[in-house]
């Protein structure tokens, strides 16, 4: 189809407003042509792709993708060629199940622009918009919860759109990887994981957290969790809690910190003893790993004495544990084989953990 434009004259063509590289709606993108000279001719234009691109009163129409082209005429005369992409959206694919927190700050939808082969189509205008404001608000590309409820979301690309439901919903427990155990000294890192009441992941919930004596990695009173995972330093033997909040929902998690003492030479001839005193309290696991001087199967014996705890038989490997609330002395004896038999040589590994 042909429109033409009055003019008066011959010279350089003018398109106002200028003509964008690459089109992505099926709606008219206004074209408006002249030639740059008081003798120019009568203006012409029509399309040389009709496939793709159309041409009427109110400007350009694409129609498919392709390079579109549209021939400038002056008094029948081609005196330029417009070119220019129609890269069309089709669809629109939204890539998650929108659930988003109550009070929570927006976080991103992820969402593509998709042409009729199904690939993106980069550069496309994006937008996000919900029916109902007062249950959710959107910032960008991103939408926030502000109250619980359901509304639907609008996704815009370009002239096409897709709705999904939106479920604002409140934390309802903070899961964290049961029976939290540190050695001294070293870094914790702790996955903490709000959800609401049918167990959906809420990951954009607001989150504060505080520790007791003996983590490090936050302060002791209430502050806002920036990082999740939460890294937390072990640095006092015990059980220090980890406590964690979003809205009236709050936690108490508390954080096993145990210590692991240097290995200890052990040497005990035939019908010898050797003992290791616990002062302190704890529950003791103590490794013991020994080898015969002959190369025998022949082990130690070991027994508790001020706690009544069970020892173990003879053996060359073994763990034994003890509960100790003030002191107790683990006992580990060769035995006996007629005042001639092997030494045992080898270590202990002792690990203390702090008491329920």
């Amino acid at each position: 189809m042909m429109f033409l434009l009055a003019a008066c004259g011959s010279g350089e063509v003018v398109v106002d407003p200028p003509l964008p590289a690459v089109v992505h709606t099926r709606q008219v993108v206004p074209l408006s042509v002249s030639i740059d000279d008081v003798m120019a001719g009568e203006v012409g234009l029509h399309p040389r792709t009709p496939d793709v691109v159309s041409v009427d009163s109110g400007g350009a129409l694409c129609l498919a993708d392709g390079q579109a082209e549209i021939v400038v005429t002056e008094d029948g005369v081609e005196v330029d060629n417009l070119v220019f992409r129609c890269h069309l959206v089709e669809t629109v694919e939204v890539a998650e199940v929108l659930a988003r927190t109550a009070a929570a700050k927006a976080t991103p939808v992820t969402f593509r622009c998709l042409d009729a082969a199904g690939e993106p189509v980069e550069g496309a205008e994006r937008s996000l918009e919900v029916a109902d404001s007062s249950v959710a608000s959107v910032a960008g590309e991103s939408v926030g919860g502000l109250s619980e409820g359901e509304t639907t979301l609008t996704v815009h690309c370009a002239d096409r759109a897709a709705e999904v439901p939106l479920r604002v919903l409140a934390v309802a427990s903070i899961g964290t990887p049961p029976d939290l155990s540190v050695e001294l000294g070293d870094a914790l890192v702790v996955a903490i994981e709000p959800a609401a009441a049918d167990g959906t992941p809420l990951p954009d919930a607001p989150l504060q957290a505080k520790v007791g004596e003996g983590l490090s990695g936050l302060g002791a009173d209430w502050s806002e969790l920036r990082d999740n995972p939460l890294t937390l330093q072990a640095e006092a033997f015990g059980r220090p809690a980890l406590s964690l909040r979003s809205g009236d929902v709050e936690a108490e998690v508390p954080v096993e910190v145990y210590e692991r003492r240097d290995a200890e030479a052990v040497d005990i001839e035939d019908k010898q003893t050797r003992s290791f005193t616990f002062n302190e309290p704890g529950i003791y696991e103590v490794e013991v790993a020994v080898t015969s001087s002959d190369g025998s199967s022949w082990g130690v014996e070991a027994r508790w004495a001020g706690a009544n705890c069970g020892g173990h038989g003879e053996a060359q490997a073994f763990t034994t544990s003890c509960t100790v609330t003030e002191s107790a002395t683990l006992v580990l004896t060769n035995p006996a084989l007629l005042g001639v038999g092997p030494s045992a040589n080898g270590q202990i590994t002792v690990v203390r953990r702090p008491l329920p």
